[in-house]
């Protein structure tokens, strides 16, 4: 599968985007997991984003889930 970069560059800039690794795409969704932080953002083609609850993908806030990535990274400092 040749990775789709592009929802996540759109969310954040080509810069913002090394630490990640696109992991593939499922129902839709692209997988981008940051190497360091072990997380995950889940991004349609239009870069909405979407968490994973009780095994599916549900409507969630970018924002918020950046914040999750940035706070485990500021931990690891």
């Amino acid at each position: 599968m040749k990775p789709n970069w592009k929802p996540l560059e759109a969310r954040l800039g080509p810069s913002r985007c090394a630490g990640f690794m696109y992991m593939g795409r499922i129902n839709g969704m692209h997988l981008y997991e940051h190497g360091i932080a072990r997380l995950y953002l889940a991004l349609d083609d239009r870069g909405q984003c979407f968490v994973r609850r009780n095994s599916h993908y549900e409507p969630a806030d970018f924002n918020a889930e950046l914040a999750k990535i940035v706070r485990v990274l500021i931990l690891l400092r």
